[in-house]
């Protein structure tokens, strides 16, 4: 319940800002998103969105991954879930705020945020509709405006930061790695591009999980199209290696009034969350965003 309070108050401030007259003069969406959140990141009563702001309160997968949950069960232990439903809700809120700004120049500033992602097994009465995971993704990063041209596009901005992913689960469930990474938002017009490599910290012998870039990759493209309301995305995540199977998250979103809109999304390839990395997923959802890439 938090979670969704927490996603609530995000959604307000979303809201917030879009009742506000900002006089923001930008060339492309990208631009616009940052001069928006240039004038909002010292309000006192507000936290600025990271990354998407979703709820799906249906979601379909076409490959439950059980396996994890029927290896404890044949070690006696007791995982709250009998069988894992193929209908279950998703969501994300994804939060951030400054911490220190004009560090080397005057359109630069340190960041913290915090991403969420939760599946949440609602339908499933059988085993009291427990969460099957969350990730949680703490994150600093630094973040500087760039301005320039290139080919034609906007680059808007240079980001370099470290961040750290985990599932807070035990025994053989515990997933979790730690990042350092850097990142580029290019635009023009409605269109978006974001590109972004990183490099794993290693994790010695703790590391519960030493095969997850080979699913996962080692950097990702996220595209967005914004129009009349509105927005087409796409996230690819890859290794440059042959054999990599990849990752694809395709979402559209559409208005619904002047706040809210509604959102589709379907995802097909591994590393949709930590637990189920090395399974593909191949997932349909429907439900409503409140804060998205541009």
């Amino acid at each position: 319940m938090k979670q969704l309070l927490l996603l609530l108050s995000l959604y307000l401030t979303n809201a917030f800002a879009a009742e506000l007259n900002y006089p923001v003069v930008a060339s492309s969406a990208a631009e616009e998103r940052l001069e928006k959140e240039e004038l909002l990141k010292f309000s006192s009563f507000t936290l600025l969105a990271h990354k998407q702001n979703y709820l799906l309160p249906v979601t379909y997968n076409f490959r439950p991954n059980n396996a994890p949950n029927e290896a404890l069960k044949a070690r006696g232990i007791d995982t709250g879930i009998d069988r894992i439903m193929r209908v279950e809700s998703k969501f994300q809120f994804s939060f951030k705020f400054p911490l220190a700004t004009k560090i080397f120049a005057e359109n630069d500033g340190l960041w913290a945020a915090y991403t969420q992602q939760s599946y949440w097994q609602v339908y499933n009465q059988n085993s009291s509709r427990p969460f099957r995971e969350s990730n949680y993704e703490p994150e600093l990063f630094y973040l500087k405006r760039v301005g320039a041209r290139w080919l034609g596009f906007n680059f808007d901005a240079f980001v370099f930061g470290l961040v750290h992913q985990s599932n807070g689960q035990t025994e053989m469930l515990s997933r979790s790695w730690n990042r350092l990474y850097v990142a580029g938002i290019f635009s023009r017009e409605h269109f978006v591009l974001g590109l972004k490599t990183w490099y794993r910290v290693p994790d010695g012998a703790n590391d519960d999980n030493p095969d997850l870039e080979d699913y996962v990759g080692k950097f990702e493209m996220r595209f967005a199209y914004k129009n009349a309301g509105w927005t087409y995305s796409l996230l690819l995540r890859n290794s440059l290696e042959k054999d990599f199977k990849g990752y694809r998250e395709f979402g559209i979103s559409f208005p619904l009034d002047r706040t809210i809109k509604g959102y589709f999304q379907y995802i097909n390839g591994y590393g949709e969350s930590l637990l189920d990395y090395n399974v593909s997923s191949h997932r349909l959802g429907l439900g409503i965003i409140v804060s998205e890439f541009i």
